[in-house]
């Protein structure tokens, strides 16, 4: 019978209950959401007796809540009533029944409120699983569902130490395996990292637990250790156990893609340093390869972040066991870690360390692309980088071969024009790149080019044509000559990737309104020029005060309308250029080219180009009459 100070809430549970229609799922979780408003405490807080479920619901009805208690989710509380009914049950002493076959025998072959708890709550408390226990307490029966994943896997991964003790006690196999995914109960432990976890897989590994054992992708409890976010201090200890077992753990062994411990470390960010010094301190290969041919330093280079000092660490720990590192390795694609971390990440420390430790400058790979025909492939964002390679590599007095070919017979001064990178093109320049050979990329290469750099940031975008100009001008003061035909493929390019900038586009509230007018007189976009001046000059002005590569470096900073504005303004004086001879020939001469140069003044870019399409057009008719005259 419940004690006084129950007896009221148990009055209340009888006349809830006798309203539930238990046949309907909403009305038995109204119930739930009643109970839990009723005691108003959650499932682990249960340290007073509490009227027995027993004793105001039947065995069936029981059941049902149990199931109905993990399912639902109040969405508008965000809460889960259901715990409560858990804690109830569980402290009260409700135990689950079992059915049993005509012999007497229970089948392990079932599907439990554990497995669905920890199937379907993806945040599931381990302060929760315990209650559960309590009400399935058996421990010489492992119930497993059908996906083969057992009590004991539960009970190890949530780290419910008193129910892992009592199914070691039972003679429990501490390396049954979840068949759906070959996880031993160890992997299951390392695969999310708490404090406690570290205690359970001390209890599994004195218990028997195999620290080798792999799962179906070929991942052993070391491979676990180093995806997951565990510290050095964690996997020290996991060989500080298995020495003090005599068991050897194979710190080379490879999953299905050939990938060690060390490989699965070494791709991942955020890394604690100690891991790397532990595994190879315990004989991690620093020069193993996988299935695509990538070592661990490969892994490393990939890897992209603003703060990474590992590569370094990598060496210096190395450097101490006397292990010889392979910089240059390749992979089955002909890279290096060099050639990756140039293509890959954003960190200049990064190949800065591959080169001071031996990394071959000039090494190709399968494309036949040199580290530097790599820097010339990247956007704006890397545009100083061959700069810098190239300081370094002077520093070590090493040569880099400046018009090396790839396999497309482009050098690096091409790939560099073509990616529109004004200071890489200066700097080969500057470093003897040889223009006698040079032949400007295709319109079908740069739709190539801009299509794989795309990206939807209009401000970068906005770049490119600048960039592209001041990559040109770089070339014309060296001495390259840019006939017409390459004008007109790069004005057509204007015109493809929308690069003009029309009159109706152009915002009249920058003319208008005083309160963007004060804006843009504060906004200085070099010295001597602010927003309010681009703005309200005229375009033969703005071009002695803005050059391409100021443009170009506006666009990573400005607002899209600015910089396309002063992309128009920058690059008039290209289309005037061009524009200027064929507009004279197209009205047969018939004004002083004074006066026409003071027509084109007032011309956007657009009109320029249209220009010399009708010039081009013009030129085109002709040639066609002069041959059918001569036959």
């Amino acid at each position: 019978m419940a004690t006084p100070e129950r007896q009221e809430p148990l009055e209340k549970l009888k006349d809830l209950r006798d309203k539930v229609n238990w046949n309907i799922e909403e009305e038995r979780c109204n119930f739930l959401v009643q109970l839990h408003q009723i005691f108003n405490v959650g499932a682990h807080d249960f340290e007073t007796p509490f009227p027995k479920v027993q004793f105001f619901l039947r065995p069936e009805e029981i059941q049902r809540l149990l199931w109905d208690s993990i399912n639902y989710k109040d969405k508008i509380m965000d809460y889960i009533p259901g715990d409560v009914f858990i804690g109830l049950a569980a402290v009260n002493g409700y135990k689950y029944e079992p059915e049993v076959d005509q012999n007497g025998i229970i089948s392990p072959r079932r599907t439990t409120l554990i497995h669905r708890a920890v199937k379907t709550r993806k945040h599931i408390r381990s302060s929760l699983l315990p209650f559960i226990f309590e009400i399935y307490n058996r421990f010489d029966v492992n119930y497993t569902d059908e996906s083969g994943y057992s009590h004991f896997h539960a009970a190890c991964q949530f780290s419910c130490d008193e129910a892992v003790r009592q199914f070691l006690e039972a003679g429990q196999d501490p390396n049954c395996i979840w068949t759906e995914t070959g996880d031993s109960a160890l992997h299951l432990v390392l695969s999310s990292w708490e404090e406690l976890n570290n205690h359970m897989m001390v209890v599994l590994l004195r218990a028997g637990a195999d620290p080798n054992v792999a799962n179906k992708e070929g991942l052993t409890p070391l491979h676990i250790v180093a995806k997951e976010d565990w510290d050095g201090d964690m996997l020290e200890r996991f060989f500080q156990i298995n020495d003090e077992l005599n068991q050897l753990v194979q710190v080379d062994a490879r999953d299905k893609l050939g990938n060690t411990s060390l490989h699965l470390l070494a791709a991942k960010g955020g890394l604690d340093g100690n891991l790397f010094e532990v595994l190879l301190r315990n004989g991690a290969d620093p020069n193993a390869a996988n299935n695509e041919g990538s070592t661990p330093l490969h892994n490393i280079c990939k890897r992209n972040q603003h703060v990474d000092e590992t590569t370094e660490f990598f060496f210096q720990i190395n450097d101490e066991l006397n292990q010889r590192v392979l910089v240059d390795a390749r992979d089955k694609l002909g890279n290096t870690p060099l050639h990756l971390a140039l293509e890959c990440c954003g960190q200049k420390e990064k190949f800065e360390v591959l080169l001071r430790r031996g990394a071959t400058p000039n090494s190709t790979n399968n494309e036949g692309s040199t580290p530097l025909h790599i820097i010339c492939k990247r956007d704006e964002s890397f545009d100083g980088f061959a700069e810098f390679f190239l300081k370094i590599n002077d520093e070590l007095n090493q040569w880099v071969l400046i018009d090396a070919r790839d396999k497309l017979g482009r050098t690096p001064l091409q790939w560099a024009v073509m990616s529109c990178l004004p200071r890489s093109v200066e700097t080969l320049l500057n470093h003897g790149a040889d223009l006698s050979s040079f032949v400007l990329p295709t319109s079908n290469q740069f739709d190539k080019r801009f299509e794989s750099i795309f990206r939807p940031d209009e401000r970068i975008w906005f770049g490119l044509p600048c960039g592209l100009l001041a990559a040109i001008e770089s070339l014309k003061k060296r001495g390259y000559k840019l006939d017409r035909s390459d004008a007109m493929m790069i004005m057509k390019l204007f015109d493809k990737y929308t690069f003009f900038e029309l009159l109706e586009d152009f915002d009249k509230r920058w003319y208008d309104d005083e309160k963007l007018a004060n804006e843009a007189r504060e906004k200085i976009i070099k010295s001597d020029l602010s927003l309010y001046d681009l703005v309200h000059s005229r375009p033969q002005k703005v071009a002695k005060r803005l050059t391409y590569v100021d443009c170009y470096e506006l666009a990573k900073s400005d607002d899209k309308a600015c910089c396309r504005h002063a992309c128009e303004m920058t690059s008039r004086k290209f289309f005037w250029s061009w524009a200027l001879e064929p507009f004279w020939k197209l009205i047969h001469y018939r004004l002083p080219i004074e006066m026409c140069e003071l027509i084109l003044e007032n011309m956007q870019n657009k009109d320029l180009y249209n220009i010399c399409l009708a010039a081009e057009d013009q030129t085109d008719k002709d040639v066609k009459i002069n041959v059918i005259t001569n036959v």
